[in-house]
């Protein structure tokens, strides 16, 4: 045996995979997300937030904060993903085929 591949399931899974991944450099990490986990968050622009490795966001409650720019992940999706993802959120059970 070479390696061991452990995933993660969700924000809080990624996390302790991504530490046992530096602990013990025989485990190789995968990083997975639920479009239920995903959230779509306004950046707000802060450069000397950002120069410090911090992003300014606006969260659900309307309130903007900083944290820390490795929580989260900037993606520029295609309309269509962006509505997919939307509607995996909102949609509680799986879809049968």
């Amino acid at each position: 045996m070479t390696s061991i591949v452990s995933n993660g399931l969700n924000p809080a899974d990624n996390e302790a995979v991504r530490a046992l991944a530096a602990a013990y450099p025989v485990v190789r990490p995968a990083f997975g997300l639920y479009p239920v986990d995903a959230e779509e968050y306004e950046q707000l622009k802060d450069a000397a937030a950002e120069a410090e490795g911090w992003v300014r966001v606006v969260d659900e409650s309307g309130e903007d904060y900083l944290y820390p720019s490795k929580y989260f992940l900037a993606l520029d999706l295609p309309q269509a993903a962006m509505r997919a993802l939307a509607n995996g959120r909102r949609r509680s059970t799986p879809r049968s085929a």
